[in-house]
């Protein structure tokens, strides 16, 4: 969370899912925008949830990868 971590975002171009809780206390909207545009390639999944995503909405979460996995 702390630190300027972008060099490692930006250090792939490799296809990347984003999954973001629209709630999130730890990544706030303006910064997940900001990983998308920065890194070509990133598919952004924002989901009614906080940072815990994956046990708020296990469910998005699957479907957000299943989706992002078929398209590559």
């Amino acid at each position: 969370m702390h630190g300027d971590h972008w060099a490692k975002w930006l250090g792939s171009d490799c296809p990347a899912l984003l999954v973001h809780g629209r709630d999130s206390q730890a990544l706030p909207g303006d910064q997940a925008a900001a990983m998308v545009r920065r890194r070509p390639g990133t598919t952004l999944v924002t989901l009614d949830a906080d940072h815990f995503v994956q046990l708020r909405d296990p469910a998005g979460v699957e479907a957000a990868v299943r989706t992002f996995l078929a398209g590559l």
